[in-house]
């Protein structure tokens, strides 16, 4: 069962943001980007490209259907050129690695087929079944250690897929996902990540910003939310997120320092004491079952946690 902590303050602010060197992301961005890149669990970290991209495009096949069907070839050629946009963006937010398109196969780690699941052979023969009942597919090679992307495929079809729009949105959807991102998701159906069939041929301002939240910051490495960004003004407490694992840190002003914090379930039972020995606490809330939570010190306004 996946687990969510929303935090809400009571008598000051009520919006949690995480803060890059030079990008704020609000709390709903943060939790769509975890349920896209999470691989195996809720605590689980991310796996992403660490080096330079070299992608080809491989020529089209030019089988019956082509002499009968000229249309096919008008979308492929679209397609390839959709692709040098793709790439022109991705390069604009990504860093420090770049994304280039090479002329050789033998020189890429990131390849594009476009075309039929016959004429494909990127792909392990065990995959053929997946490809043959989805318009398109990726596919990732990871490290020896597993923490890294080291090669990728992508597969759409150019004749089953309905039309060059939806065409055009696998394209952009399947190279979003080969860059780290595990997951579909219904949450934003203007999203290339949503799950639902959608014709939005182009990465919204939501997607720009997970992508730059996976490779140009290491808010994930460091703490959620910056201590520069935290000001607590006296008498008063606040909270932050973290957003791979169950816990809660609470801020506070040094008045408060040597206080106890007291958790309270919703009958008003007391279930939990912390002391608080800093200006920031850790507080693990992995054992509590599904519930809404008030932590308070003293007769100040209480923090309340739920927990679903």
């Amino acid at each position: 069962m996946r687990t969510y902590l929303l935090i809400f303050f009571l008598y000051f602010n009520s919006t949690v943001h995480a803060y890059s060197d030079s990008n704020e992301y609000c709390l709903e961005t943060l939790n769509f980007f975890k349920k896209l890149i999470q691989i195996n669990n809720e605590n689980s970290g991310y796996i992403k490209w660490n080096k330079d991209i070299k992608v080809y495009f491989h020529d089209l096949a030019r089988s019956d259907r082509m002499a009968n069907n000229t249309v096919y070839e008008t979308e492929y050629n679209e397609l390839k050129n959709e692709l040098g946009i793709i790439i022109s963006q991705l390069n604009d937010w990504i860093e420090p690695i770049k994304i280039m398109a090479v002329d050789q196969s033998e020189s890429a780690n990131f390849e594009v087929f476009i075309g039929s699941v016959s004429e494909c052979n990127l792909l392990d023969p065990t995959i053929r079944f997946t490809m043959a009942k989805n318009w398109g597919i990726y596919h990732n090679q990871l490290s020896d250690d597993g923490n890294q992307i080291i090669k990728s495929s992508v597969f759409i079809d150019l004749y089953r897929t309905p039309n060059l729009r939806v065409k055009k949105k696998l394209l952009y959807k399947k190279i979003a996902q080969a860059l780290g991102f595990f997951h579909e998701n219904d949450d934003i159906k203007e999203s290339v990540f949503y799950s639902g069939f959608s014709e939005h041929t182009h990465y919204t301002n939501t997607d720009k910003e997970l992508i730059q939240l996976l490779y140009n910051s290491t808010i994930f490495e460091r703490e959620q939310i910056k201590k520069e960004q935290i000001t607590v003004p006296l008498n008063e407490i606040s909270a932050k997120l973290n957003l791979f694992t169950n816990n809660v840190t609470l801020s506070v002003s040094q008045n408060l320092v040597g206080r106890n914090v007291i958790f309270y379930n919703m009958q008003g039972q007391q279930i939990n004491q912390i002391n608080l020995e800093a200006t920031e606490t850790i507080i693990n809330i992995s054992d509590f079952q599904s519930g809404v939570y008030f932590l308070r010190i003293d007769n100040l306004p209480a923090v309340k946690i739920i927990k679903q």
